[in-house]
């Protein structure tokens, strides 16, 4: 690899996936949109979804690393170990894969060759090859293939990989307003709360979610967790706002957009248009 051997940076990424990206485009030609699958040996369907899984991973951990570093500007890049790592776990954040993993695996299956001419590649240029590929890959077809052999484990590799790429592809889009890039890295990194995101775009909580989801912006576990003063203050606050209410079911609004949240981000269900109703004609007991 280049500067790095541990993250792939895309000047070298094309170049050397491009033998295995041709061949991945050539069979999947085989898939269309009906129901049924391509009639695969088991042995075939199992390489051909590997290799789909390696290169959609390895696309995505490359363009993370590609939008990181663009965001630096002119700053050179990480010298250190311990820059290294803290670019990984950014990588980690947006895409939700290992990137060193992810590349070990993309060197052993795509079987990158020996020697490689990195070329230099922009942020809007990857964006536009990214997007080539996605349109040619059939993330359906690869997921009924998975089931149909056994496999769904690799087809919901593809899948997750898939879905961060368009969350990349969508983030490194002109038409994402620099405004909602540095809201999102905020809220990834648990420095700013949907309500405080909301009240600088002028939109309800739930929207924000949405729109920060959609480009693939969401919190690790780490930056969710309560401190245990805030969870105390919380669970103080829960207990006086029940016994004021004296058992009548009158759910406040905050509560209203927490579950509408809930049920966006946990059941995968568009609730906001429910929003207006429940305020306006809030339960009674």
């Amino acid at each position: 690899m280049t500067a790095t051997r541990e993250l792939p940076q895309a000047g070298y990424l094309f170049p050397a996936s491009a033998p295995a990206v041709a061949d991945l485009n050539g069979q999947y030609l085989q898939f269309d949109n009906a129901p049924s699958v391509p009639p695969l040996a088991h042995d075939d369907a199992r390489n051909l979804l590997k290799r789909s899984a390696a290169v959609l991973e390895l696309f995505a951990v490359a363009c993370c690393v590609q939008e990181l570093l663009a965001e630096q500007g002119a700053r050179p890049l990480p010298r250190s170990r311990a820059e290294w790592d803290a670019l990984a776990r950014r990588i980690k954040e947006l895409s939700g894969l290992d990137p060193r993993s992810v590349v070990d695996e993309a060197r052993h299956v795509l079987q990158f060759p020996e020697t490689v001419q990195p070329r230099v590649v922009t942020v809007p240029a990857l964006a536009k090859a990214i997007r080539a590929f996605l349109d040619v890959c059939p993330i359906e077809g690869l997921e009924r293939l998975a089931e149909s052999v056994g496999m769904e484990a690799l087809g919901h590799r593809c899948r997750v990989a898939y879905d961060a790429l368009r969350s990349c592809v969508s983030r490194t889009d002109p038409h994402v307003t620099e405004v909602l890039r540095l809201v999102g890295h905020a809220y990834s990194e648990g420095r700013l709360s949907v309500t405080e995101i909301g009240l600088m775009l002028g939109r309800e909580p739930a929207d924000v979610v949405a729109d920060l989801e959609s480009f693939g912006y969401r919190r690790p576990i780490e930056a969710i967790t309560l401190k245990k003063r805030v969870r105390e203050e919380l669970l103080k606050r829960m207990r006086e706002e029940r016994l004021s209410r004296e058992g009548r079911a009158h759910p406040p609004k905050e509560l209203i957009a927490r579950d509408v949240i809930a049920s966006e981000r946990i059941e995968g269900v568009d609730a906001r248009v429910w929003i207006a109703r429940l305020q306006s004609n809030p339960v009674r007991p």
